[in-house]
């Protein structure tokens, strides 16, 4: 079972979008911050992926266009 702490950082960085604005508020570095980021992986059995530089937010289902 991960931690607490883990679990916290992981949805600040959902949270805030990126690595480095998670470090921001949460008054920690950015390695600090990924290398949580990699004991949760290891914890949960998740392999490390290469993760992209911010993280996307879930989407809506696009609206249908109008007629021209």
């Amino acid at each position: 079972m991960p931690s607490p702490d883990l679990l916290a950082t992981f949805l600040e960085i959902y949270r805030a979008g990126s690595l480095s604005a998670a470090a921001q508020r949460l008054k920690v570095t950015q390695p600090a911050v990924t290398g949580q980021l990699a004991r949760l992986e290891g914890t949960i059995g998740e392999p490390r992926s290469s993760a992209p530089a911010r993280v996307s937010p879930p989407h809506r289902a696009p609206r249908p266009s109008r007629p021209a």
